[in-house]
């Protein structure tokens, strides 16, 4: 704070305070030596500019948030953002940030959800894996935590790798290295044959591989991932932080 400002919310400076010239010996002093006081102090105060970036910087700790990173799957989409628009509607102090992939942008279009979810959330979506700096944001500690859902089975996989060459991936990459909880959402989890619905409402029943049941296996052995196996522990998550 500046000197000059602290001293005229104490009360011992400013040309309308009755007793400016008041120091704590009780004796006059001149606004030449009130000047000369100050500039002798001012190098132990902290800039004003300096002590108010610091103050936002631990209000912004403070706040509760989350992100959201969405990836190109439709598998439970729709009924994923039920669940997430009760849970924001039931927690209005909660802020959540919604990401995008490219690839999850155009399947939100085919599920005529794109402009649900935007008028919603404040969603940003991919145009590089550092851009939006959703990596930086995330490895700095700004959130909780990051949930990604759906997350598709080659966003699975590259997670499962350590490759971080999409937005999602990259950001998943740098939380857990920060040490920040990371909670996944495979769309492949926990059956052997999965029932999906289309855009236009059918049905379509999809046989899971090996090898996309290889890489959920890796990512529960990772001690930074957590990996949902449905939408009743996304649910069970989110109770556990915001309880």
């Amino acid at each position: 704070m500046e000197l000059d400002t602290w001293l005229m919310w104490r009360g011992l400076v400013g040309d309308t305070h009755p007793i400016r010239k008041y120091n704590c010996s009780h004796h006059f002093i001149s606004r030449e030596q009130t000047s000369k006081i100050l500039s002798s102090l001012r190098p132990f105060f902290i800039p004003a500019w300096l002590l108010t970036k610091n103050l936002m910087w631990r209000v912004l700790k403070l706040k509760k948030k989350f992100v959201w990173g969405i990836t190109g799957s439709g598998d439970e989409i729709e009924k994923i953002l039920d669940y997430m628009s009760h849970f924001k509607e039931s927690h209005p102090d909660i802020d959540i940030r919604v990401y995008l992939s490219k690839s999850a942008e155009q399947v939100l279009t085919w599920y005529k959800l794109l402009d649900r979810i935007k008028t919603s959330y404040k969603v940003k979506t991919e145009t590089s894996p550092n851009t939006p700096f959703l990596a930086g944001e995330v490895q700095s500690g700004k959130y909780d935590f990051m949930l990604v859902a759906p997350t598709t089975s080659n966003s699975t996989t590259k997670i499962a790798l350590g490759i971080g060459d999409t937005l999602i991936t990259n950001a998943v990459n740098m939380a857990v290295k920060a040490n920040v909880p990371v909670y996944v959402f495979p769309c492949e989890a926990g059956e052997e044959e999965k029932v999906t619905i289309l855009p236009n409402g059918e049905e379509l029943r999809l046989t899971i591989r090996e090898i996309d049941a290889k890489y959920i296996e890796m990512l529960e052995k990772d001690p930074g991932i957590h990996v949902l196996r449905n939408i009743n522990e996304i649910k069970q998550t989110l109770h556990k932080y915001y309880s």
